[in-house]
């Protein structure tokens, strides 16, 4: 299979999601818009329509909306290639005159990272909020059939001790603590995708992914586990900035792309489906202790500082027991463990 993807393991990666159970014959002929396109999701996801497109002659055209082309590193590798346009736009602002028009439109845009809340929190509401709306009525004038929404497993909140959190388990987001700039511009760029699907005749949907990792993503990403590789990549000691007792569900990119596919093809409009693979639930000390023990035997340290990280504000999420159940029965499922995803990750940088 031919790719201009560099890196051999993303492009092992886009291989196997490309030769993976995917209804590419639905793609045939379409155009689609990717906002956020040289995002970590995003990217991945432009690289594997591309790489599909060849393999199986679908004419896919692809507009890569991103901010800057020049600073889109993930993806300015593939500028002139077939089928892909690059689109600058920066999604907090209203749409251009000239904004592309498409069958699809995937809203990826988003500063997902943690150590923006504090530091950007308008720059962090508006492109899941604004922007969504701005999209929607573009889809709407110029006749879209399908807009899917990335959203995020932190609109749940704080969900009570032992509850697993399936598509309607919805906890606690305080609307007055800055953090919540994340959380709650998801929850509203959900229901404008819910409510523009039920007024007009789009399908609308929506994707709560939980903690994607892999590689390509960078390592001064400012997520707890991106720091923790970037520490085994180093040699560094692993600082725990917390007592490690929160855990988290981590799914490897190439299952969450393949998730995305599922829902993009099988999905019913007015639907949200979490994205994560339960099986990956971790503690992070637990994470901070495999990672510093995985590539050799020369364990990395692990030093438990129980301080806190300027300008990070932390999530008063302690546990997320999730279900999947809805997305397995369009037929997909995680296949990566922990274990081999994080070796990938760590290897992909070395």
């Amino acid at each position: 299979m031919r790719t201009r993807e560099p890196n051999k393991i993303i492009a092992q990666d886009i291989e196997a999601i490309v030769l993976g159970k995917v209804q590419w014959d639905q793609f045939k002929n379409v155009s689609i818009l990717i906002t956020g396109a040289d995002g970590f999701l995003a990217s991945y996801l432009v690289k594997v329509l591309l790489d599909a497109s060849m393999e199986f002659n679908l004419d896919l055209k692809i507009y890569a909306v991103v901010r800057s082309a020049i600073k889109s590193n993930r993806i300015k590798h593939l500028d002139g290639s077939k089928g892909l346009v690059l689109y600058e736009h920066d999604m907090s602002n209203p749409l251009p005159s000239n904004f592309p028009i498409t069958d699809w439109i995937i809203h990826a845009a988003s500063k997902a990272s943690p150590k923006f809340y504090g530091s950007d929190p308008i720059g962090t509401f508006k492109p899941n909020s604004v922007g969504t709306l701005n999209l929607l009525e573009h889809a709407v004038i110029n006749h879209s059939s399908k807009f899917l929404f990335i959203s995020s497993g932190e609109v749940y909140g704080e969900v009570d001790p032992g509850v697993t959190i399936d598509e309607t388990a919805f906890g606690r987001l305080d609307t007055m603590k800055i953090r919540s700039s994340y959380g709650e511009s998801k929850r509203m760029g959900e229901l404008l995708t819910a409510i523009w699907a039920d007024q007009y005749n789009i399908c609308g949907l929506v994707v709560r992914p939980f903690h994607t990792y892999g590689p390509g993503l960078y390592l001064d990403d400012g997520r707890v586990f991106s720091d923790f590789v970037s520490n085994v990549v180093n040699r560094e000691p692993i600082v725990l900035n917390s007592d490690g007792k929160a855990k988290r569900p981590f799914c490897y990119i190439s299952d969450a792309i393949l998730g995305l596919l599922t829902i993009l093809t099988s999905g019913s409009s007015g639907n949200a489906y979490n994205l994560g693979n339960p099986a990956g639930n971790i503690s992070i000390l637990d994470l901070a202790m495999m990672l510093s023990r995985l590539v050799d035997a020369n364990q990395v340290e692990v030093i438990r500082n129980h301080g806190e990280n300027d300008g990070y504000l932390k999530s008063p999420i302690m546990q997320q027991d999730i279900s999947i159940e809805k997305l397995r029965k369009l037929g997909w499922k995680p296949y990566i463990t922990l274990q081999e995803g994080f070796r990938r990750m760590i290897m992909s940088y070395l």
